[in-house]
């Protein structure tokens, strides 16, 4: 599957994403359950009405909630459809709201604290796009864009409500490769670090 993933930027650059709330997972083209976005909240209580979502087209207010940090917040305008298909824990807040319609094909969306402006956004475009998968967000420290947008490889197509599927971790060795030679009787076993932090000999 190739998916073209861009930055969206705005002004001068792209947006600085790290802040109180952030996007963390959208379900652009769903199967059997309604769109949705899931934000995440950093170390902070965050009034959700300070903030506003966007599109290429259009902006849409939320609703006036406060969420406690740390907290996943996934919103949607049809919540009941979207509990019926995934099992989201207690811990996580439902918002119903109208959301800007994510097309299946390439879109932007724009998160803005109303008071300071643009916090997070995202442009996505597929030329090969299988319906039904999440886009996650890999590492929250950096911009949702290129290889930090992934698709979801959890088992029920998204992660909605839970820690992502694909979220990076300081440290992930991975075997890539392995050989013996019968001569000398050695194997060897060829190791990589996907993760954030390096990894002595990997």
């Amino acid at each position: 599957m190739k998916i073209l993933v861009l930055c969206l930027l705005l002004s001068a650059g792209s947006i600085q994403v790290f802040s109180e709330l952030f996007i963390n997972e959208l379900m652009p083209a769903p199967v059997g359950e309604p769109e949705w976005i899931e934000l995440l909240s950093c170390d902070k209580e965050v009034r959700l009405s300070d903030y506003t979502l966007a599109d290429l087209t259009s902006v849409k207010s939320l609703p006036d909630t406060l969420i406690p940090p740390n907290t996943f917040v996934i919103i949607t305008n049809k919540p009941e459809d979207l509990l019926a298909i995934r099992d989201i824990p207690s811990e996580a807040m439902i918002i119903v709201c109208t959301i800007p319609s994510l097309n299946n094909t390439e879109d932007a969306l724009v998160l803005t604290h109303i008071p300071s402006g643009a916090k997070d956004s995202l442009f996505y475009a597929s030329s090969d796009y299988e319906k039904g998968l999440s886009l996650e967000r890999a590492d929250v420290l950096s911009e949702f864009c290129g290889e930090n947008i992934t698709v979801s490889t959890d088992k029920s197509g998204a992660s909605c409500g839970y820690k992502n599927s694909n979220k990076a971790v300081e440290f992930d060795l991975v075997v890539c490769s392995t050989s013996n030679n019968s001569v000398d009787k050695t194997i060897c076993i060829g190791i990589r670090n996907l993760g954030k932090r390096q990894a002595n000999g990997a």
